[in-house]
């Protein structure tokens, strides 16, 4: 029995173990929660929304804005998740799709139709529970605080109005959306290492 021989087979074997497992843990890299992403966009456009509704101080003078944004926003989130190599768990396309739509039907509903007074926080209550839907689905504790907090302000505000709501909503929603965000990545670079 030649041992050259059989030595040749255990280190094409271990050869293949290790690209197996480099790409393993590229796939899991890709696999990460992609949950960063529609939060920087929400965090970019609602912060975005602050000077508009400053320079345009007039009434449904920012919805303009929504109109213009929310659907940029939401086809590049359905860009980044069509092109991700990462598929959502199990049954988790069809909630998220579903989400997104009640998302953007319940916005524009409660922003132009909605209960007086509650006009400019119905919207940020829509994104809180779209995003608890989104994070579930996604098992993304960052974006679930997220959606915890626009809930909350949301609905604190609508219970006790206050002067310049929009402005106030849109900064703490944003900033909210701009550390989940990083706080994701942070928790993404983590498992690839």
């Amino acid at each position: 029995m030649n041992s050259a021989s059989q030595s040749q087979p255990d280190v094409e074997t271990a050869r293949q173990m290790l690209q197996d497992s480099e790409e393993l843990t590229r796939s899991g890299w890709r696999m990460a929660s992609p949950a960063w992403f529609p939060l920087i966009l929400v965090s970019m456009t609602v912060l975005a929304s602050v000077p508009v509704a400053l320079l345009l101080d007039r009434p449904n003078g920012a919805a303009v804005y929504w109109v213009v944004a929310g659907p940029l926003a939401a086809i590049a989130s359905g860009w980044f998740f069509a092109t991700r190599p990462a598929q959502p768990p199990t049954g988790a396309g069809m909630v998220v799709l579903a989400t997104g739509a009640a998302l953007l039907a319940g916005t524009l509903w409660l922003a132009f139709f909605g209960p007086q007074g509650w006009s400019v926080s119905a919207p940020w209550i829509v994104v809180g529970i779209a995003f608890g839907i989104f994070a579930a689905a996604w098992r993304s504790v960052p974006t679930g605080a997220f959606a915890v907090v626009s809930l909350l302000a949301g609905i604190g505000f609508a219970l006790a109005p206050v002067p310049r709501a929009d402005i106030i909503l849109a900064v703490v929603i944003g900033l909210a959306a701009g550390t989940a965000a990083l706080v994701d990545l942070v928790q993404a670079l983590g498992r690839r290492s």
